[in-house]
């Protein structure tokens, strides 16, 4: 959510239904109504609203890893140009180019919260996949598994989880320092 700061509108929400699909011709939803529980940033003028998702032609979040009935912090950004085709409800898109949602569960939020900086990332990554690799080269399989473990570690410590009301301060200050 680091990328918070530059969306029009961030909300707590529940997922209420989904476009039509099939998951077992490889269909995926396109879009998804949500009901606002709570308003981070932004304004909405329904208190429901359709969230665009990939279609196949966009840069956009793929829908199908979200649930009916669960709870999430959503980054958006409007969308002008399908407010008409929504019934009534106001238009938003869920951006994939970065990390723009959060699971909500029991007061927490889950996902990532803080990123690292990319170039730190990339360079720790870098050398646990050289040193991977090194160990493959020498059939070292206890040092190979070891590195994977720590590689692993790597892409969790991205992910966080943190109390909801620490996060709506954490949010508010990201908010105000970016604008």
């Amino acid at each position: 959510m680091q990328l918070a700061g530059r969306t029009d509108f961030i909300a707590l929400v529940k997922v209420k239904s989904f476009s039509e699909y099939d998951s077992t011709k490889s269909l995926l939803p396109t879009w998804m109504q949500v009901e606002i529980i709570e308003t981070l940033k932004g304004q909405s003028k329904t208190s429901n609203i359709i969230v665009f998702g990939q279609d196949g032609m966009n840069c956009l979040e793929w829908l199908n890893k979200f649930k009916v009935g669960d709870t999430y912090v959503l980054s958006l950004y409007v969308n002008e140009s399908r407010d008409l085709m929504t019934n009534n409800l106001q238009a938003f898109n869920l951006s994939t180019c970065g990390d723009y949602w959060l699971s909500y569960d029991n007061s927490y939020v889950t996902g990532v919260i803080i990123k690292m900086r990319t170039k730190t990332f990339s360079k720790k990554l870098r050398k646990l996949n050289d040193a991977i690799g090194k160990a493959k080269d020498t059939d070292d399989e206890v040092k190979e598994t070891k590195l994977k473990e720590k590689k692993q570690a790597l892409y969790d410590s991205l992910k966080g989880t943190m109390n909801y009301d620490l996060f709506k301060k954490t949010l508010g200050k990201h908010i105000q320092s970016s604008s």
